[in-house]
Parts: structure tokens; C-alpha cells; sequence
């Protein structure tokens, strides 16, 4: 503050012109009214070597009677350190544990590293305080820094929960670069904590909140992004059942989220019955979002069709990121609303969202594969093949090679997509060969690929493995109560293939019915695409008015979202 500033250089008898150095530009005002700040790092760094070390003492001492942060007095006596001092690293410690998870980096990771500089070689707190630092350089997205630092903490950690510290550390810094790593280390890093996989474990009750934090991102990488859905679904299960008899309250929490993620692939209805109790749990600080029930009852939503409900769970995630004030966060919702936006219609909103997360992720490419396909499947509804394919086999190719089998298959889908768009016979090959990544996959919703598959197959005169393919998509429809996308979707791909067959009749019947539930789904796009096929049958079977009023419908809805392809398609039509 300007007061601080002036009772600083009275107390340390020296001049200052703040008016001055404003009019200067060297200052300017900053966030809150009564403070001040250089304008630019490289001033301040200017200024600051150009005082003696003499002077430089003298202002710190002078600084630390006068600021208003006790941290910040603290971080000025720490300056004064002239050999490791066990009492001014604790001290230090101790104001560094003051700061909340929104505190700026530039604040915490000076203050983590003098901390550490100052604790003595040989001290039992050093290992800690380099933990803190590493959290405090993972917090600042300086991954690489963290990783330096790890490999600090994996050389003197001992065996058990020290070296699982440093392993999940390793864990978080290095951007899940390769699956097969990432796996490895955690498994060893649950094994040091006492977890025996089809054993009985042995983890002490002050280990149990970090294991619940590794088995999370254990059982998702292991489950969703390499593939492993059923034995994935296994350790969840013997986790929850191990967990709900030695954890309380977020712990707790944290293993219920572990297991539904898994059942929302395998047992929806179980899933959703598991995360309604904690529907209105608001995250803790600094929680991943993955942990949050209210997320994952969005994205259920979402999948089942229904939007709106959908939006305001994952809109109330969007604040509860903005509050968090970590970007990471932020990013992750972010990019499960574009998924939403897309399914709205709401494209424009969506490029918007999925390029500011792709632009933050681009240093993690596990994660910018993921944005990547949304980028690609928005190009691909739009008809843009060329941009959509060469985006899809991009951001696949990264995902394979890092062993991602989720986004490998997102991925796909999205080049699929915008093969059968755009009419290209080579769809059908594409899409009818997805099943291969998550044969036990019972939300269809989730990986939406089926319904255009099935087209595909149609139009290839591939009938019989469309039928194969749409028995998956009928057990969702008919097995998991109120999936409306589900039974939509179930609706067109059976009514287009009774109309391959010749039955057009019993195509119009199924047909009508799919965009009934289009409409009370609130999906545009879906919507129109049920409406251009119903249009279609019912040409077929001189309904002409009907047809006209269902194709002008279609070809409306299409040319609002931007879809020139399905738009002249259905003006063809």
C-alpha cells in the first residue's frame, strides 16, 4: 500500500516520489484502491539491482515492521538470512501454510523456495518443504520446474508415505504423457501406501485421504482412457467397498465419485443412485472436477438427453471453477459445457469454449486431444470434412500414442462423423469398426458414435451389421429408464433401416416417434436429422405434403446451425 510504502522509507530514512514514478509510468495503481505496483517485472527488477546489498538489508528490516501481511513480513526476514536458519524455516512454513489455494504464484513459489533455502541440510522438514514447493510450482503451471523437483523428492524420499508423496506429485506434474507410465507410477504409489490389489490392504488412517486422491485418478485412467473398463470397474468396486469402512465425509466422497465414474459406463442407474445424495455437496477447495457428484450427474444428462438439466449442473460447476480460481478447473468445465453446447445447438458458443481450452492445454497433450475432437466434430457438423479429418486423425494420432484409448475414440468418431456427412463411402468402415474400444460399454451416450455408424452401414447396404450394431443401442433405449437420446436415436436408426429394408410405413411410424423425442430433448441437430429422414420416408410413401412440411423443417434447422452440407442435402431431398 502507499502508506506502507511511506512509513517504510520514513522509518529507513530515505526519499521517495510516488507521484513521480506514477507520472513516470514506472508505477501504476493496482488491484485495490490505496496500492501500487511497477508497471512491468523488468522495472522492478531494475530498481532492485541497482541498491547496495547494504541497502537492500536496511529496507528489509525497515519493510518487515511496517507491512500489513504477516507473511509478507516474514518473507522480508528471510531476505536478512545470511546461513539455513531451522526457527526463520518454520517461520516461513508457517506463513506459506497461511495462503489460500487462490493466492498468486508469484507470491508462494518465492516464499516456497526460501523456505526450502533456509531449511538446513539434514533437517526432517526439508523433504516436506520441497513437497510444498512442488505443490506450489504445480499450482503456478510451471510443470516443468515441478518435475525438477520431484526427482529431488523420489531421491530422498523413504519407503511408504513419502515416496507415495513424490509419486503422485511425479504423477500430477507430468501431464499424463504415456499411459503405461502414468499407470505404473500410481500403482506403485498405492502399493506404498499399503493397497494389495484382490488383497487385503493395509493403509493407515492418516495415508487414507491420499490413497482416496491417487485411486481416483487410478480407477479413471485405468477404467476410461486406456480402455480397462471391466477390470477397472473391479478395483472401483473393491475400493468402494474397502473405503465406505475406513473413510469420512470428502474422503468418503472422493471414493463414491471413483466408483460412479466407472458405473456410468456399465451401470448408469447404479451410478446416478450412488452421487444423488451428494448432488448439492459443494466442492472443497482446490478438489479436482472429476471429484465433483454434480459434474458427473451433468454429464450423465447431458448424455441422456436431458439438456436443460444438464446446463444448469454444469453450470453451477462453471461458477464453482470460477470460484476455485484454479485454471485447470476452469479449463475442464469449461470444455464439458462446449460438449453441451454442441448437442444444443449451440455451436458458436462452443468453438468459443473449445478453443480457449485447446489454447490452455496445449503444453498437456493428453488433454488437448480431448479439445481436439470437439474442434474436430464441430468442423465435421458444419461439413467442413477436409478441416475435420486432417484435425481428427491429428489430435487421434497423440492420443494413441500416448496410449489414451478415450480420446483415441472420440476422435475417430469425429473423422467418422464427417466422412458420413459429406457422404464418403469410407464412413461406414470407420465408424462400424468402433466397437473395438469399450466392447463393455453400456452408455452409448457417452462415445455417441452408434447411431452414426448405423447410418453409415445403411447407406453401405451393410443391413445386417447395422441390425448387429443397433441391438446395443436398443438394450440402452429399452434397459435405462428416461434416456431420451438413447431412444432417439434408436427410433431413426431403426426407422432408416426399415426403409432400407422397403418397409416405408413402419419407417414413417418409427421415424415420427424419433422426433417426438428430439423435441423433448431440446437437440437441434438431432432433430433435424430425424426430420430429413422422416421426410424422406415419407416422399417414399407420397405423404408429399407431410414431407415438404418435415424437409423445409430440417433444411431451416440446418442452415441456422451453420450445417451447409445437411442443409443442401436436404434441399436435394
Amino acid at each position: 500500500t502507499v502508506a506502507a510504502v511511506k512509513r517504510v522509507a520514513e522509518a529507513a530514512d530515505v526519499a521517495v516520489d510516488l507521484d513521480g514514478a506514477r507520472d513516470a509510468g514506472v508505477l501504476v495503481s493496482a488491484g485495490r484502491t490505496g496500492e501500487v505496483e511497477f508497471s512491468h517485472p523488468l522495472l522492478a527488477e531494475a530498481v532492485l539491482s541497482s541498491l547496495s546489498p547494504s541497502m537492500r538489508r536496511h529496507l528489509h528490516v525497515a519493510a518487515a515492521e511496517f507491512v500489513e501481511s504477516p507473511a509478507q513480513r516474514v518473507m522480508h526476514l528471510a531476505e536478512l538470512a545470511e546461513e539455513p536458519d531451522e526457527s526463520l524455516a518454520h517461520s516461513l512454513e508457517t506463513a506459506l501454510l497461511e495462503f489460500g489455494p487462490t493466492a498468486a504464484p508469484e507470491t508462494t513459489v518465492p516464499l516456497a523456495e526460501r523456505t526450502l533455502a533456509v531449511t538446513p541440510a539434514g533437517e526432517p522438514g526439508r523433504f516436506r518443504r520441497r513437497l510444498l514447493l512442488v505443490d506450489m510450482l504445480l499450482a503456478a503451471g510451471d510443470d516443468l520446474r515441478a518435475r525438477t523437483e520431484v526427482d529431488q523428492l523420489l531421491a530422498q524420499a523413504r519407503p511408504g508415505r513419502q515416496r507415495a508423496d513424490a509419486l503422485w506429485r511425479g504423477y500430477e506434474a507430468s501431464g499424463h504423457v504415456d499411459m503405461t507410465t502414468a499407470l505404473a507410477g500410481l500403482e506403485r504409489a498405492l502399493s506404498e501406501l499399503g493397497w494389495i490389489a484382490g488383497g487385503t490392504p493395509r493403509i493407515v488412517p492418516d495415508d487414507m485421504p491420499l490413497a482416496a486422491e491417487i485411486m481416483s485418478a487410478y480407477i479413471a485412467l485405468l477404467g476410461l482412457n486406456s480402455g480397462q473398463l471391466g477390470r477397472g470397474q473391479q478395483v472401483a468396486r473393491d475400493w468402494w467397498a474397502y473405503a465406505a469402512g475406513h473413510l469420512t465425509n470428502a474422503e468418503l466422497l472422493t471414493a463414491a465419485v471413483s466408483r460412479a465414474q466407472i458405473e456410468m459406463l456399465t451401470d448408469p442407474v447404479a451410478a446416478r443412485t450412488l452421487l444423488e445424495p451428494w448432488r448439492d455437496t459443494d466442492p472443497a477447495p482446490g478438489n479436482y472436477p472429476y471429484s465433483w457428484p454434480r459434474l458427473w450427474l451433468g454429464l450423465q444428462d447431458m448424455w441422456h438427453g436431458h439438456l436443460d438439466r444438464a446446463d444448469s449442473l454444469l453450470t453451477s460447476c462453471v461458477a464453482a471453477a470460477g470460484r476455485s480460481g484454479d485454471e485447470q478447473a476452469e479449463d475442464i468445465v469449461a470444455f464439458h459445457v462446449a460438449e453441451l453446447r454442441w448437442r444444443q445447438g449451440r455451436w458458436d458458443e462452443a468453438d468459443e469454449l473449445v478453443q480457449s481450452t485447446l489454447d490452455s492445454a496445449l503444453e498437456a497433450p493428453g488433454v488437448a486431444a480431448a479439445s481436439g475432437y470437439l474442434k474436430a466434430l464441430l468442423a465435421a457438423s458444419r461439413g467442413d470434412t477436409p478441416r475435420a479429418v486432417a484435425e481428427a486423425r491429428h489430435w487421434g494420432d497423440i492420443a494413441k500414442s500416448l496410449g489414451d484409448t478415450l480420446w483415441a475414440l472420440q476422435n475417430a468418431w469425429a473423422e467418422g462423423h464427417a466422412l458420413l456427412v459429406s457422404e464418403d463411402p469410407r464412413a461406414a468402415e470407420v465408424l462400424g469398426s468402433l466397437d473395438q474400444y469399450f466392447p463393455d460399454n453400456v452408455e452409448v451416450g457417452v462415445f455417441p458414435y452408434r447411431p452414426d455408424a448405423i447410418e453409415a452401414l445403411v447407406r453401405a447396404g451393410r443391413l445386417d451389421d447395422a441390425e448387429r450394431m443397433l441391438s446395443a443401442l436398443a438394450v440402452t433405449a429399452e434397459t435405462i429408464p428416461g434416456h431420451l437420446w438413447a431412444r432417439a436415436t434408436e427410433r431413426r436408426c431403426r426407422g432408416l433401416l426399415a426403409s432400407a429394408r422397403g418397409q416405408h410405413e413402419q419407417a414413417v411410424e418409427l421415424l415420427a416417434e424419433s422426433v417426438t423425442q428430439c423435441r423433448t430433448m431440446g437437440a437441434p441437430y438431432e432433430l433435424a436429422r430425424s426430420l430429413l429422414a422422416l421426410g424422406g420416408a415419407q416422399r417414399r410413401t407420397r405423404h408429399r405434403t407431410a414431407s415438404a412440411r418435415a424437409l423445409t423443417e430440417a433444411r431451416d434447422i440446418f442452415t441456422s446451425l451453420g450445417a451447409r452440407t445437411w442443409a443442401t442435402r436436404t434441399e436435394a431431398e
